[in-house]
């Protein structure tokens, strides 16, 4: 059903391009600060393409933290078709979104000077209210690869309010203030486009596909540039905009959330038997490169090449957010991890134990 109605709203895309259309010219010029992402490899279930919002002339992209942000062979294409690498370079999970940046492929490459949002701007004077109309651009189900245009949504705010909402066992990480949508706007590929105005303004950026926690529904959803998050930063709890987040991150100022139920020790009290490939970036996927015989990792048939995910809910971006992660359980802990085999999304379930001695 979602994907018969999502080819519904394709078709109001190609009708859209027709002079009669007042918003055709609206949607295509919000179209030119929009990028097409893609990640190696693919599985059920996390989808390795995506969609960016351009928020300098330099390449800083404004998109939602999916999995594979942390893949290999990272690119995007700009709406030119122009296929070139980036690098992540920010995520913050308190507004489960990141911050990304386009790699010139030579280091006497022209400036790229690309059309793009003034995210600062947007969000200063930011307007939006229940029973607005407008349009959600993305590139949901990888329909658009080079220069096609991204596909076109027309929706009404139908509610503003706190999102309360998961992902199987897991709860989203943000809470915040949320636009509903009265369209299907949430499908694969879709995190990361933009929510604009009748004006071709920015007004909001398309999250992931999640269920209502009450309802066990599909939220159709966007987060506004105003939409607020307590950030925890060095011990002190701080409040910023989603606009605010990205004008910092793009700076080079943004300081990431700590999470303050993680205690202040070395290293892990808790034992779960997961040997990580070495770390040789800072941002090393959790690749599991070994299991240790009888430990709670090889009981739970964990197995070496099994990607982590989710640790308990929380993305684990990389080795030392699965080793940041598990500083806050003990031994005799419960946690579920969510785990990448082959092409597929398993959930496992791990008995903690106290670190053997040595």
């Amino acid at each position: 059903m979602r994907l018969m109605i999502a080819i519904m709203c394709l078709g109001l895309v190609a009708s859209s391009g027709r002079a009669t259309d007042p918003y055709s010219k609206t949607a295509s010029a919000a179209n030119e600060k929009l990028v097409k992402l893609f990640g190696a490899g693919g599985f059920r279930g996390a989808e390795s393409f995506g969609t960016g919002i351009i928020i300098s002339p330099e390449g800083h992209i404004l998109t939602a933290a999916t999995p594979f942000l942390d893949g290999r062979e990272l690119r995007l294409h700009l709406p030119d078709g122009r296929k070139m690498p980036f690098k992540v370079k920010v995520i913050e999970p308190e507004f489960d979104a990141a911050i990304l940046e386009i790699v010139q492929p030579k280091k006497d490459a022209l400036p790229l000077d690309l059309p793009y949002f003034d995210i600062k701007e947007a969000g200063a004077k930011l307007n939006v209210q229940t029973g607005d109309w407008v349009m959600a651009l993305s590139n949901m189900y990888n329909v658009a690869t080079r220069d096609e245009m991204l596909s076109v949504q027309r929706a009404m705010v139908t509610a503003i309010g706190k999102l309360s909402a998961r992902r199987g066992a897991f709860e989203v990480p943000f809470h915040g203030d949320v636009l509903y949508l009265d369209t299907i706007t949430n499908n694969p590929g879709a995190a990361g486009g933009a929510i604009i105005n009748r004006k071709g303004e920015l007004l909001g950026l398309i999250g992931k596909e999640f269920r209502n926690t009450q309802t066990d529904t599909w939220v159709n959803y966007a987060m506004p540039l105003n939409t607020k998050a307590e950030i925890n930063i060095k011990g002190e709890k701080k409040t910023f905009t989603l606009a605010e987040f990205a004008d910092l991150a793009m700076q080079g100022k943004w300081i990431k959330s700590e999470r303050p139920e993680v205690r202040e020790t070395k290293g892990p009290t808790a034992y779960t038997g997961i040997i990580f490939v070495p770390r040789v970036v800072e941002r090393t996927p959790p690749y599991i490169e070994q299991i240790d015989s009888n430990s709670p990792a090889a009981k739970a048939g964990l197995k070496p090449d099994d990607l982590v995910i989710y640790f308990d809910g929380e993305p684990v971006y990389s080795t030392d957010t699965f080793r940041d992660l598990l500083k806050r359980y003990s031994p005799g802990d419960k946690v579920q991890i969510e785990i990448r085999r082959g092409d597929k999304l398993t959930a496992i379930s791990l008995d903690l134990q106290p670190l053997p001695k040595r």
